[in-house]
């Protein structure tokens, strides 16, 4: 349910991604206003009769009824770089990798969980915890600003919808399927 305003900049991030790519909006709130915003952005639409498993359940939802072999997926206010795709897509020429993390970075420096210009609460968790959890082969998914290979995500059943930490979950599941992961260093 997040304002046309937010999801405008989303859009235009999305629309800007120089990688060939198709941008879908999932909308669990069914608002009209929300297709029209799709399409004056080029984006596509799509909804589901109900908002089970909330947004694992509408990824799965979504799934098999899209094509690429990559999904990269996006929070409503998280607005990609043109590069985003572009920086991380050769991680995939490696089959076994079924997703390449990224940090995640906030525009809003005077929110109350940055401390400092550029730092944030987060900052040691995607600058130092992730870095490390790739050196062993052992990055995760971290809900937005990941993207995953969809043949990793339909062998192991979709997105995990057991637990509402669903990311978290999904990499397990991917990980016990031989499936590797990594994090790719750069806000994308």
């Amino acid at each position: 349910d997040e304002s046309a305003e937010i999801l405008r900049s989303t859009l235009l991030g999305c629309q800007a991604i120089v990688h060939p790519h198709t941008t879908w909006l999932l909308d669990d709130g069914r608002r009209p206003e929300m297709e029209a915003l799709a399409a004056e952005y080029g984006a596509r639409y799509l909804i589901r009769p109900d908002n089970a498993h909330a947004k694992a359940g509408n990824i799965n939802h979504a799934l098999p009824r899209t094509d690429g072999d990559l999904v990269l997926v996006l929070d409503a206010d998280h607005v990609p770089m043109p590069d985003a795709l572009d920086a991380v897509v050769g991680y995939f020429d490696d089959p076994d990798v079924a997703l390449v993390q990224t940090p995640h970075d906030f525009s809003n420096h005077d929110s109350i969980q940055h401390y400092e210009q550029g730092r944030h609460e987060q900052s040691v968790f995607f600058h130092v915890v992730c870095p490390g959890k790739d050196r062993h082969g052992a990055s995760y998914w971290c809900g937005s600003g990941g993207v995953l290979r969809r043949e990793a995500l339909l062998e192991i059943g979709g997105v995990a919808t057991e637990t509402i930490a669903e990311d978290f979950h999904t990499t397990i599941k991917l990980h016990r399927s031989g499936w590797r992961t990594r994090f790719h260093d750069e806000i994308i």
